[in-house]
C-alpha cells in the first residue's frame, strides 16, 4: 500500500466529520463519501470511498487512496 512503510492494517478508523452527503456531482444512488483513516506500526495513510446503493446493497462505488 505505501512505498515507505510495510505490515499489514492494524487499525481502521471512519472520520465522521469527514463523511460528505450531498456533493456537486452526486449520481443516483450515491449515498455518501467516507474518508477512512488507516494506520500500522510504520505508516498512517487514507482512503476515500464513494458509496452507492446497487439495489438492496450498499457497495464502494469509487475508492482514492491517499490523503489529501
Amino acid at each position: 500500500m505505501t512505498t515507505y512503510g510495510f505490515g499489514p492494517i492494524q487499525g481502521a478508523e471512519v472520520m465522521e466529520k469527514f463523511i460528505i452527503e450531498k456533493w456537486p456531482d452526486r449520481q443516483t444512488g450515491d449515498l455518501a463519501v467516507v474518508y477512512v483513516a488507516l494506520g500500522g506500526d510504520n505508516f498512517s495513510e487514507a482512503v476515500t470511498l464513494m458509496l452507492a446503493e446497487y439495489g438492496q446493497e450498499t457497495l464502494i462505488r469509487q475508492l482514492e487512496w491517499g490523503r489529501p
